[in-house]
């Protein structure tokens, strides 16, 4: 006697459609990698260095 249709898991992850979908998704989306690089902090210096010439050509004392 077979289980209802009701009894069965509802993620089946293992079917071909499904399989494809997500790999399709998976190569439209940048890697997580990818998006922790850009948060992190960048090294200070050319930031400073922009923001003092910016001030320099102002007319402000830096």
């Amino acid at each position: 006697m077979q289980r209802h249709i009701t009894d069965h898991p509802k993620t089946r992850l293992e079917s071909p459609r499904v399989r494809a979908y997500l790999a399709i998704d998976r190569q439209t989306k940048r890697h997580r990698v990818y998006d922790v690089l850009h948060r992190q902090h960048k090294a200070s210096g050319s930031e400073t260095a922009v923001v003092k010439f910016c001030e320099i050509d102002r007319g402000y004392d830096a």
